[in-house]
């Protein structure tokens, strides 16, 4: 039977506490190595996606229209009543329907279907869908 003093107890308590820190932060430690090889990889990701737009852009030598513009030029200069044509797009049936069903493709006549996700028209399809056939937009 050893016999250990109040000053070895302690020395060994403290050890292991010490030890079992250690674990932990070399656990934690790999698991920022593999965090930051995440950051990493996704910021290279969004780095050559800016450079491919730039390359883009300036292979083009133009300075872009964006798509709120183009709807401001019909609107503005070109004449065009928003309202009226939001109504057209979605009479107020197709609305409530919409509401009531969710996500989904809604007919609107013969004219065009809506494609609705999330509350949101998110775009606008040709006349009625042929039978079987499959909406790729």
């Amino acid at each position: 039977m050893t016999i250990e003093s109040p000053s070895l107890r302690h020395r060994m308590n403290q050890l292991s506490g010490v030890e079992q820190e250690l674990t932990n932060c070399q656990a934690e430690s790999e698991m920022l190595a593999k965090r930051l090889a995440e950051l990493k990889a996704a910021r290279q990701t969004h780095v050559l996606a800016l450079e491919k737009g730039r390359a883009y852009r300036s292979k083009l030598g133009q300075v872009p229209v964006s798509e709120h513009a183009i709807v401001r030029y019909f609107e503005r200069v070109l004449g065009y009543d928003l309202d009226e044509i939001r109504a057209a797009i979605m009479p107020e049936i197709i609305e409530r329907s919409a509401a009531v069903l969710g996500n989904g493709i809604f007919p609107v006549g013969q004219t065009h279907r809506l494609r609705v996700h999330r509350g949101v028209v998110v775009t606008v399809l040709p006349g009625a869908a042929p039978m079987g056939a499959k909406d790729s937009a």
